[in-house]
């Protein structure tokens, strides 16, 4: 049984999609841990003070959050469950609160060294 021709782009623009995220992931991992902050919301929370407005953000988390939801509406249409494994672990580095999280720096390489053994 032959897929049909919507399936087949489908699964194309997954696989595109989920290749772009991991090297807009790995480059933004490399920014961070040489010194950028922003990519896991550690300081988002300073965001609402006048005088640090928007210094905080970060655009590479955005746009990496957005390619997630696109592959999460693809991964949706296809049927498929779940998370590619690279997109959860970035998620859960995101999450990671509390005065004994190191810093972002330390957190992206931690997430380089990880991903390099994959």
């Amino acid at each position: 049984m032959s897929k049909n021709t919507t399936t087949v782009k489908l699964e194309q623009d997954l696989e595109r999609l989920e290749a772009a995220f991991l090297e807009r992931l790995r480059e933004s991992l490399h920014r961070c841990a040489n010194g950028t902050w922003g990519l896991f919301g550690q300081n988002d929370h300073l965001a609402v003070l006048p005088r640090v407005k928007g210094s905080h953000g970060s655009s590479d988390a955005e746009a990496l959050m957005d390619i997630v939801a696109e592959i999460d509406r693809v991964r949706k249409k296809l049927g498929l469950g779940g998370r590619p494994r690279v997109c959860t672990r970035f998620f859960d580095y995101r999450n990671l609160r509390g005065s004994n999280v190191p810093g972002e720096p330390k957190l992206a390489q931690s997430l380089l060294d990880e991903l390099g053994t994959e």
